[in-house]
C-alpha cells in the first residue's frame, strides 16, 4: 500500500460512514457487479464494508519496522532509488508519524523483529538495541533527502 491508496481508502471510509443508509444502494451495486465479476451478487451491509476498509487502514507499525530494515539490508545503494521505493518509504514514514514518535519498542519485541531480519543472513542493519520511532523517521527522511 502507498500513501495515495491509504488516503483514498480513508476518504471512501468516511463517505460510506457519513451515508445514513444501512444497506448499499441495490441499483448502484448492480452497476458495479455487471463490470466486476469478483463482487458478490447481493450487496453487503454497510457495516461489513466499513469493517473491511477499517482493517485495511489499520497498519501494524511493527511490520513497517521490519519492512524498513529488510529494505536497508537488501538495497545496494541508497542513491537513485526507484519512485516505487521512495513512495513506499514515504508511506512508512507516514505510518510511523501517526504513532507516538518518542515511543521505544520493548526489547523482546525488538529482538523478535531483528531475528526475523537475520533469517538466512549473518548481519542486519537493524541495531541490536531498541530505538525510538523518531530515530527511524530521521533515517527515512535522510534517505528521502538523498533521493531528491
Amino acid at each position: 500500500m502507498n500513501l495515495e491508496k491509504y488516503n483514498k481508502l480513508l476518504i471512501l471510509y468516511r463517505s460510506i460512514k457519513e451515508n445514513g443508509e444501512r444497506y448499499v444502494n441495490q441499483n448502484e451495486w448492480n452497476k458495479l457487479y455487471r463490470f466486476n465479476n469478483f463482487l458478490p451478487e447481493s450487496p453487503p451491509l454497510k457495516k461489513s464494508i466499513l469493517n473491511n476498509i477499517s482493517s485495511m487502514l489499520n497498519i501494524d507499525y511493527l511490520d513497517m519496522i521490519y519492512k524498513f530494515y529488510i529494505f536497508l539490508d537488501t538495497v545496494g545503494s541508497l542513491k537513485n532509488l526507484s519512485n516505487n521505493l521512495i513512495e513506499e518509504l514515504k508511506f512508512i514514514n507516514f505510518i510511523f508519524s501517526k504513532n507516538n514518535i518518542n515511543f521505544i519498542i520493548n526489547k523482546n519485541t525488538w529482538n523478535s523483529i531483528r531475528s526475523k531480519c537475520l533469517v538466512n543472513k549473518s548481519k542486519t542493519k537493524m541495531p541490536r538495541e531498541p530505538i525510538s520511532l523518531s530515530h527511524i523517521i530521521i533515517n527515512i527522511n535522510n534517505i528521502l533527502t538523498i533521493n531528491n
